[in-house]
């Protein structure tokens, strides 16, 4: 995680695990903290920051998953039953483990706005940045 990316959040949240935060342009971002197994806790506590983050509507993604972070099998089946309203989503990966899974999760989950992994932020800040 970059200091220069948060410059500008607003509602920083943290928990042992994750961290999540609204960045400047309208981009809610959402960190998985190296080696964290992120359960189904944590996954409905990142849900709730959104829902009260999205009051006047729908934002961009950005998820970060850290080296060595992992979701539970709770929270993999949540994810796959529940749809965020959002933009797009860029899931931003360190292993290639991680974008395995990511890549079948957006196959197997209907998503209703562009989604996409990517193991570069440069290029998921470009996703991000280029819809409104």
């Amino acid at each position: 995680m970059e200091v220069d990316l948060l410059h500008n959040s607003t509602d920083t949240i943290e928990t042992e695990t994750v961290f999540c935060c609204v960045l400047r342009g309208s981009i809610f971002y959402s960190y998985y903290k190296p080696g964290a197994i992120v359960d189904i806790k944590d996954t409905l506590f990142i849900f709730e920051q959104y829902k009260k983050a999205t009051q006047n509507g729908p934002l961009r993604v950005l998820v970060e998953m850290g080296p060595h972070s992992v979701l539970d099998k709770p929270s993999r089946e949540f994810l796959q039953e529940h749809k965020v309203e959002a933009i797009c989503e860029a899931l931003l990966v360190t292993s290639l483990a991680q974008r395995l899974i990511l890549n079948f999760y957006l196959r197997i989950k209907n998503h209703r706005n562009p989604s996409k992994v990517f193991k570069s932020r440069k290029s998921a800040l470009e996703l991000v940045y280029s819809f409104k």
